[in-house]
């Protein structure tokens, strides 16, 4: 999937969705699954995102909310806050976890880049997540949020003009 993102550039930007509904059904499988964490939202009624991929956005969405709640301890909150701004809507996944030191912060979109060896996986989520979202017109960027742990926004254009 990471090669065929990045050699192919598949055109994924032919579908019409609700971005509220897509992050509630990430959201109710995540609190399922790490049902120790609070999930704190932010989320309007509705949001159109035109020109998109439906598949795509929700690898990708899903990745980052799993990302935030691994790091995030037992007990502790993530929130995801979307709002909509001129031109395009913002998507805040922060997570309480230990933050990221500020050197790691553009590496780890990087595959195989893992800050930490001592949590499974291959350092793949955020790299394949980073080219899901360019490859639909967005933008994705790592922060570390000033009351600490990781603050991950993604920006989506709403109407799929990224001229």
């Amino acid at each position: 999937t990471l090669s065929w993102l990045e050699t192919e550039r598949p055109m994924l930007r032919d579908e019409t969705l609700d971005l509220t509904d897509l992050l509630d059904s990430i959201l109710d499988d995540a609190r399922f699954e790490y049902p120790d964490r609070q999930i704190e939202t932010q989320l309007p009624a509705e949001a159109e995102l035109v020109g998109s991929c439906h598949r795509s956005l929700g690898q990708a969405v899903e990745n980052i909310v799993r990302n935030a709640l691994d790091h995030t301890p037992p007990g502790k909150k993530v929130w995801v806050q979307l709002q909509a701004e001129a031109e395009s809507y913002r998507l805040d996944i922060i997570d309480q976890g230990p933050g990221v030191p500020p050197q790691w912060l553009e590496r780890i979109f990087q595959p195989f880049e893992r800050v930490s060896g001592d949590r499974p996986g291959f350092g793949l989520g955020l790299a394949l997540a980073e080219r899901q979202i360019g490859a639909i017109g967005g933008r994705l960027a790592a922060t570390n949020h000033e009351q600490g742990g990781l603050c991950m926004t993604i920006w989506l254009p709403r109407t799929g003009d990224t001229t």
